[in-house]
């Protein structure tokens, strides 16, 4: 296997944390702080390889704030050579491409919780606060263009109707015509509808049988930190797309779900008063319980639902191709 230097990588996203404590597992010592402006490295050769060093001895550098990022991509970079020298990680095979091999289970039956996953595909990214956002956005370019592009001046008033009044169904009905068949109705529904699903969460989806077959394949959330995935969401999403092809994704396998039907019901008959007259924990844990089970069931939580297989994306990246006149 290539080691990190030989081997140059595009990070999208890295779930730093949990690479470290895989790493620390592996290697037997990490990483122990971050701050803005330092990073304490300790003993294992691990520390020693990555800082281009001989022997095992402790050791300890200064890292400026915008170095980190760079810092933790090495440590996702060693992480998983580490991870493949130890063969943690499963590289998908061509049943993972197969949507028939997804819908008899035979690639769900093959998973394991926990198991370490590596697939090159698809993936499909929403970001919920982008989302929102973007879609205020275009309702006020078309705002603008409608205002731009008609004349409202020198109307009169007319019966019933005075000028302001005139003005904004003459604005209207233009920037309907902008939006052309989606309604700006529509729009705001989605906008709000959306950010009630999702908030300011990343939801990610690693499609290996491709965008025409969104159920098949693995679904998690990104982390929304900036020290996990890039700051400038709208640069990232201009630049790549909702859609982006050919990325390697690094998952851990959360859950494998079963085929049987989704609760979609709460019952009635869940007694949360005990007889001596108190509160029965135990009866209100589960009512609250089954309520998120429905929930899920119809899809309003991010559970583990057939299928689809949930795990937690522990990083995103794409190699950097060597130049093509290299001999």
């Amino acid at each position: 296997m290539a080691s990190y230097e030989s081997r140059p990588r595009e990070f999208l996203y890295v779930d730093t944390q949990r690479v470290k404590s895989l790493l620390a597992h592996m290697e037997g010592g990490l990483v122990q702080q971050t701050t803005a402006g330092q990073v304490d490295i300790v003993k294992a050769d691990a520390q020693a390889k990555l800082l281009g060093f001989g022997g095992g001895g402790g050791y300890s550098h200064d890292w400026k704030r915008e170095e980190q990022k760079s810092f933790q991509d090495v440590v996702f970079s060693l992480f998983e050579d580490s991870a493949d020298e130890n063969g943690f990680i499963t590289d998908a095979t061509d049943d993972y491409y197969d949507p028939a091999k997804w819908a008899d289970g035979s690639v769900q039956n093959d998973l394991e919780p926990s198991q370490l996953i590596r697939v090159t595909c698809e993936v499909q990214m929403l970001d919920g606060g982008l989302f929102e956002s973007r879609l205020e956005r275009f309702l006020a370019m078309a705002d603008n263009l409608a205002r731009l592009g008609v004349k409202t001046d020198g109307l009169k008033p007319m019966k019933g109707k005075s000028v302001e009044k005139q003005r904004e169904e003459i604005l209207k009905k233009a920037r309907a015509g902008i939006l052309g068949t989606v309604s700006e109705d529509y729009i705001k529904a989605m906008s709000g509808f959306i950010q009630s699903f999702l908030g300011d969460d990343i939801a990610m989806r690693a499609l290996p049988c491709g965008e025409q077959h969104l159920e098949f394949g693995f679904s998690g959330a990104l982390l929304n930190r900036a020290d996990y995935i890039q700051d400038e969401r709208e640069h990232l999403f201009s630049r790549y797309g909702t859609y982006m092809s050919n990325w390697t994704c690094v998952l851990q396998v959360a859950t494998v779900p079963g085929q049987e039907e989704h609760k979609t019901k709460i019952e009635n008959d869940m007694n949360f008063m005990l007889p001596s007259g108190t509160i029965s924990r135990a009866a209100t844990e589960r009512g609250a319980s089954d309520l998120l089970g429905v929930m899920e069931g119809i899809g309003l939580l991010d559970g583990p639902r057939w299928p689809t297989v949930s795990v937690t994306p522990l990083g995103i990246y794409r190699d950097v191709p060597k130049a093509k006149n290299n001999n």
